[in-house]
């Protein structure tokens, strides 16, 4: 017979060991993301499957203090992220934190749309909450502070790798801060809109910016960012482009504010500035005011929707190898494509490493010996890439033959799932322009979806030989 110590011990130890984690699949094991967090300990991780979730269960998710985490299937994979979809229909925020959440409590990879709310308009950070925000796209949300967030009662979430684009405000287009600090890092802030910060307006906070892009947002004042109330910001390694205001097209800093810039690039520096008296800009060594080169800017459409732009790093661009040189970014850190953070050793200023680092393909290329007095139409092109990469993520914009001064796109793309094939037709025409007598090495360039490049080469003869019968 067991001694009651044994009992009470066995009892004891069986309250303390907490449950093991687990993961729950919604809507394949749940129906609605509240019905999954109702049923979470900590540690427990909500997965959603690719598809768009609406309804009143779906949305206005208090994280109820836990350390959990909801994410798609798949977080780095922006096309699983595009369509893992919250839509609160303008009616509620998505989540909500005020339970004293920690970096524990996570989001990631989701897209949140038509947030609507006084206070963020997909989410309110609160009461001293510091979750983490990881690889989303925040867009079309609205509120009075904050169209994305709300940051207050000293909280200070991290905010990673996010795309904030197309919201808007009265105060804050994308991120409103009073009495909140938080942490934005490796994010794109665009073609958001208020009356002061298109981007960010702070009140009697500190947020803390780093490689961040922020460029096309709007307002009266502040195109950017709208810093006041004795505020302090800090803004590093980051790019403030082609924003627009009545007043500040980029920084505006009033009552007793304060923004320090380390190594950033900010479209007419410190002259454009409106930095009202009793205020500072700590303008630091290694800021530039340069063309940061963008591949292309984002705008708006007749309809005054934003088409966001691609805001990689042309390879001319200033802001490649000129960030901060004492920056040590974190072991696992990337960039807002996934790259590594530090790639040439020292980091860029804004959200995108530049790379020009381009994965191998397989490349052959018919007719192997090309013959230039030769009345066919095209040149064909089978390209493989390497094992972990599929053809049907190949940008079809972006596949190209020849060099940066001879580029000649394909008239015709046909992807071979079966046969790992990707087959380009090009005018032969255009080609032979460019093809000189003898063996010629020929280069087929492009990208996948994710920004991924690769780069493939197969050497063919060029000859000019009238083919016919001879004259008698």
């Amino acid at each position: 017979m067991k001694s009651a110590f044994s009992l009470s011990l066995v009892f004891f130890l069986a309250l303390s060991i907490p449950a093991f984690a687990q993961n729950r699949f919604v809507p394949l094991e749940y129906q609605t993301i509240r019905e999954a967090i109702a049923e979470c300990n900590h540690g427990d991780v909500i997965i959603l499957e690719p598809t768009i979730y609406t309804g009143p269960d779906n949305r206005n998710i208090d994280f109820m203090g836990l350390a959990i985490t909801i994410k798609s299937t798949h977080p780095y994979d922006q096309q699983i992220v595009n369509s893992t979809v919250i839509d609160c229909q303008e009616e509620d925020p998505a989540f909500i934190f005020h339970r004293g959440e920690d970096a524990n409590s996570v989001l990631a990879g989701l897209t949140i749309i038509n947030g609507n709310s006084i206070y963020g308009g997909a989410i309110n950070f609160s009461n001293a909450s510091n979750p983490t925000l990881t690889n989303c796209v925040i867009t079309a949300n609205s509120a009075s502070f904050g169209g994305a967030f709300a940051c207050g009662g000293d909280s200070r979430p991290l905010i990673t790798n996010c795309t904030i684009m197309g919201n808007s405000a009265l105060l804050g287009g994308a991120i409103y801060c009073n009495a909140g600090s938080p942490t934005i890092r490796n994010s794109i802030i665009s073609g958001n809109l208020a009356s002061l910060g298109g981007a960010i307006n702070s009140s009697v906070s500190s947020p803390a910016v780093r490689n961040c892009t922020f460029t096309g947002n709007e307002a009266s004042s502040g195109g950017a960012i709208y810093c006041y109330n004795s505020s302090t910001m800090t803004l590093d390694n980051t790019i403030l482009w082609a924003n627009t205001a009545d007043n500040g097209a980029e920084l505006f800093i009033s009552n007793l504010a304060s923004v320090t810039v380390f190594y950033c690039d900010i479209q007419g520096g410190q002259l454009d500035a409106v930095v009202k008296e009793g205020c500072i800009l700590n303008w630091n060594i290694g800021s530039i005011t340069d063309d940061p080169c963008f591949v292309q800017l984002g705008y708006r459409n007749a309809n005054d929707l934003w088409i966001d732009g691609d805001y990689h790093l042309l390879e001319n661009s200033p802001c490649i190898d000129t960030g901060n040189p004492h920056l040590i970014a974190q072991s696992d850190e990337t960039d807002i494509d996934g790259d590594p953070r530090l790639i040439d050793g020292r980091v860029d200023i804004g959200a995108d490493e530049f790379s020009d680092i381009a994965i191998l393909a397989y490349l052959v290329i018919y007719p192997h010996s090309l013959n230039l007095a030769s009345k066919a139409h095209s040149i064909k092109c089978h390209i493989w890439l390497q094992e972990g990469y599929n053809i049907l993520d190949v940008d079809p914009n972006t596949v190209s033959l020849g060099d940066e001064k001879n580029r000649i796109v394909p008239h015709s793309l046909c992807p071979k799932e079966q046969e790992r094939v990707l087959m380009a037709r090009f005018s032969r025409s255009e080609v032979q322009e460019i093809l000189p007598i003898g063996l010629v090495e020929l280069t087929v360039t492009g990208e996948l979806l994710d920004g991924t490049k690769f780069k493939g080469a197969d050497t063919i003869k060029v000859i000019n030989k009238q083919v016919g019968k001879p004259p008698k």
